[in-house]
C-alpha cells in the first residue's frame, strides 16, 4: 500500500470517528455536492421490504429509505455516526430505521432475515470474507447485496480536468485495475451467483454498482 493510500485510510478513520461531524461538508466538497445525490441512485435496486445498510456514515440513505411497511436497519461501529444519524432521524417525519452499533464482519442476525444489504462507498472490511460471507447469512433466498463502488460525475470542462487531475495525475482517487476482479472473485467464492458490476448513468454522471444474488442454486 503506498502512502497515499495510507493517508488516505487515516483520513477517513478520523472522519468517520473523531471528525464525523465534518463528514458530510468533505463528502460534498470531494464529489463537487453530489455525493448524497450517487447514494440515493442505488434505491432502485432495493425494492424488498427489509434492507440492511452497512456502514450507514450519516444515515442519509436510511433516510430515504424509511416508509411505512419497510423494515431498515442500518449497522454501524462508530457511535459517532449513530448520533449524527440518529439526529437527522429525530428531526424528520419518517419512519425510524433500526440503528445496531456492531462490527459489519460480525452482524447480530439471524439467518434468512434481509431482502437486501447494501454499501455505499464502502470501507475495504465490506469485501472482507466474514463480511460477504456474513451477509451471505443473512439474506433471504434471492435477496441481494449491492454495493456502489464509485462514481464520476457530470462536469463542466474545467472541473473534469481537475478531476482528471486528482484522479489519474497525483493518483488519490485511483483504483487498481484488477480491484473489480478480486472483489468478484471474493463474492463469487462466498456462495454469491449471478455477480453483475455495470456503471450505471444518472442525471449527475454515472455510479458502479455491484448486484450478487443469494441464489437457491447454491443450497
Amino acid at each position: 500500500m503506498n502512502w497515499r493510500r495510507r493517508l488516505l485510510f487515516f483520513l477517513f478513520d478520523l472522519l468517520y470517528h473523531s471528525f464525523a461531524w465534518a463528514y458530510d461538508f468533505v463528502a460534498a466538497v470531494v464529489s463537487f455536492n453530489l455525493w448524497k445525490k450517487w447514494v440515493k441512485e442505488v434505491i432502485p435496486y432495493l425494492q424488498g421490504d427489509t434492507i440492511l445498510e452497512l456502514g450507514f456514515g450519516t444515515g442519509h440513505l436510511l433516510h430515504a429509505l424509511s416508509h411505512p411497511g419497510k423494515k431498515i436497519i442500518g449497522v454501524d461501529l462508530s457511535h459517532q455516526m449513530i448520533r449524527l444519524t440518529q439526529e437527522r432521524i429525530n428531526t424528520s417525519n419518517h419512519t425510524s430505521p433500526f440503528l445496531v452499533r456492531a462490527d459489519g464482519r460480525a452482524m447480530p442476525f439471524k439467518e434468512s432475515t434481509f431482502d437486501h444489504i447494501v454499501a455505499t462507498f464502502p470501507a475495504p472490511y465490506i469485501f472482507e470474507e466474514t463480511t460477504l460471507k456474513g451477509a451471505f447469512f443473512a439474506l433471504k433466498e434471492n435477496g441481494s447485496i449491492i454495493f456502489l463502488l464509485s462514481a464520476i460525475p457530470a462536469l463542466p470542462e474545467v472541473l473534469e480536468r481537475i478531476h482528471i487531475w486528482l484522479t489519474q495525475g497525483l493518483k488519490i482517487f485511483v483504483t487498481p485495475t484488477d480491484f473489480l476482479e478480486i472483489v468478484q472473485q471474493r463474492v463469487e467464492g462466498c456462495g454469491f451467483q449471478q455477480v453483475n458490476t455495470e456503471w450505471k448513468p444518472c442525471s449527475s454522471g454515472k455510479i458502479l454498482v455491484l448486484v450478487a444474488v443469494k441464489s437457491v442454486q447454491t443450497r
